[in-house]
């Protein structure tokens, strides 16, 4: 029996069906040439496809936030988008083509800092919250930066719930999650020169509670934008108190 024999089929990371290729968890429209060493995974060309659709909507919505359009690599990034949106390829750019406001930003304590322009995104940018829970999913079987079978991927039916964070209240949250039992943040830049900022960072608490998939996790995107995540029995506590805060909101 050959080595390819005795080696079990691989099976995609997010269904568990089997896998066609492989995916990269961290989108490459958030990096601009040359790559970095991307992670990867196996993945069906159904997931793939469904991940796909957000991929450049993260990638836009980072460059063209206040927090993320800081970053050196930013003015590249909305090269590419200001090229998606004339293809008319771009729902965030397009979105502000069709106008938006002005809104006042302020710090917790309620000085203002800077007016910032703002515009509905369709569909609540439905699309990037469901890519980045795919890249939660992606990078839950991922150890140094590789696919690491051994590990069990986050089961299809265990939820995984994602939400934006406000970047002037994002340090109370992190500060919370860090006294936590987590692992070490993993960061991904554009180069390997040690003052390059990173493209994407993250780290996820130990398992919280009896479920082994149930933890917290922080992602952040061009070194400022941030998302909070949760998996498991986390996630479900987590839509239960949303829910109760808009019932008596």
């Amino acid at each position: 029996m050959t080595r390819q024999q005795k080696s079990p089929p691989k099976l995609c990371v997010y269904c568990g069906e089997s896998a066609t290729s492989r995916d990269h968890v961290i989108p490459q429209s958030l990096f601009t040439p040359p790559l970095p060493q991307m992670i990867t995974v196996p993945a069906c060309e159904a997931c793939q496809t469904e991940k796909s659709y957000g991929d450049d909507d993260l990638a836009h919505y980072v460059a063209l936030s206040w927090a993320g359009s800081q970053h050196p690599r930013a003015r590249e990034q909305l090269e590419r988008a200001k090229r998606a949106t004339l293809m008319g390829r771009s729902k965030l750019g397009n979105a502000f083509l069709e106008g938006g406001s002005t809104r006042e930003i302020l710090t917790e304590s309620g000085i203002y800092l800077f007016d910032v322009w703002e515009v509905p995104i369709p569909d609540e940018n439905r699309d990037m919250f469901k890519t980045i829970q795919y890249i939660v999913r992606g990078l839950h079987v991922v150890r140094n930066f590789r696919f690491d079978r051994k590990i069990p991927p986050i089961p299809p039916d265990c939820p995984v719930d994602i939400r934006g964070l406000n970047r002037l209240k994002a340090n109370s949250l992190i500060t919370k999650f860090l006294k936590l039992p987590h692992e070490e943040f993993i960061t991904m830049t554009n180069s390997r020169a040690e003052t390059e900022q990173p493209i994407a960072m993250w780290s996820r608490s130990v398992p919280v509670g009896g479920d082994s998939f149930s933890r917290f996790w922080i992602l952040v995107f061009n070194d400022q934008e941030c998302f909070v995540g949760a998996t498991g029995g986390v996630a479900i506590a987590a839509k239960q108190y949303m829910d109760e805060r808009r019932g008596k909101s």
